[in-house]
């Protein structure tokens, strides 16, 4: 299902109310169109989609189709600008635990993808106070904050919102800017990822790509695994971490013999590191290692530079 394709005059409007529900496998807010369609005016212009989902009972449910391939969503694809709203305990569930088939052959969630053909077209996923869970397979899970060259995603988690992530497999977890711009903001909410087993999350994947993490308000963000739990800030691009407000941002290994890890510029898959900026901020503010083996290190990688300041 696309909601908005093709041209800038294009744009498409989904409104999800008074306990609606929507069951779907694969989700595209906001689209150009694909590499192998030559329409340069659609490429250059994109398209506009929005969804909205309000109120208790209203909801979207992703999951496996008569194939079992992956369900996937993409707000803000190949051109085209994205906007979903999760509002007054509205819910998202991205199901692909029955998942055996279809290309990454995981569930995915991307934000902002491939939007370098247009100046200033960023994507935005909000959920305030709604629930959005997403359900890995062996294989895992993913969800991406500005996918490709020139792309600008964000999502906001605020207002009591709950966003979990239960995806332990091998494709996990979280990248806030691959290789364009990311915005992660918890803001009086919860993000949970709940059993890491490879990948983490990382804010600045490439070169050139920025990735923002702010925690703020009390919310707090939870990185939690079995094998490797942890966080990369500059993995080969920028980093940015902020904990003010009462923040919480806590890295733990679970008893089955993870451990709580933090790497500032560069991780065990680079040559180099990244750059990267943190603060931390306020009283209540924090930043937390649970694990027998917690590691914490700046300037991880040789070429790494940056600043961590406390107030």
């Amino acid at each position: 299902m696309t909601v908005g394709r093709w041209g800038a005059t294009s744009t498409g409007a989904l409104s999800i109310t008074n306990a609606g529900v929507l069951t779907n496998n694969y989700l595209v807010v906001g689209r150009g169109t694909s590499s192998a369609e030559e329409v340069p005016s659609a490429r250059a212009h994109g398209s506009t989609g929005t969804v909205s989902v309000s109120c208790s009972g209203s909801a979207i449910h992703l999951g496996v189709d008569t194939v079992l391939s992956a369900p996937a969503i993409s707000i803000g694809r190949e051109g085209g600008s994205g906007s979903v709203t999760l509002s007054d305990q509205a819910v998202m569930t991205i199901d692909g635990s029955a998942a055996t088939s279809g290309y990454p052959g995981y569930p995915y969630l991307t934000v902002g993808r491939d939007q370098g053909r247009v100046a200033g077209a960023a994507s935005h996923l909000t959920v305030d106070d709604a629930r959005l869970t997403l359900t890995g397979n062996s294989q895992g899970g993913l969800l991406t904050l500005g996918w490709g060259p020139g792309a600008d995603g964000t999502l906001t988690i605020q207002n009591g919102a709950i966003v979990t992530i239960d995806a332990g497999g091998l494709g996990c977890c979280m990248t806030v800017g691959h290789k364009g711009t990311g915005t992660l903001t918890v803001d009086g909410a919860e993000l949970i990822f709940t059993d890491i087993k490879t990948g983490g999350v990382t804010l600045g994947h490439q070169p050139g790509s920025v990735g923002s993490l702010h925690i703020t308000n009390g919310g707090k963000v939870t990185v939690q695994g079995s094998i490797w739990s942890g966080m990369t800030i500059g993995r080969e691009g920028h980093g940015i971490l902020e904990i003010t407000g009462g923040g919480q941002l806590v890295a733990r290994g679970l008893p089955s013999g993870g451990s709580g890890n933090l790497l500032f510029g560069g991780n065990n898959a680079t040559e180099t590191g990244g750059f990267f900026d943190v603060l931390i901020s306020g009283p209540g503010s924090t930043l937390s290692l649970e694990g027998p083996d917690a590691s914490f290190t700046l300037g991880y990688k040789p070429g790494a530079s940056g600043t961590m300041t406390v107030s």
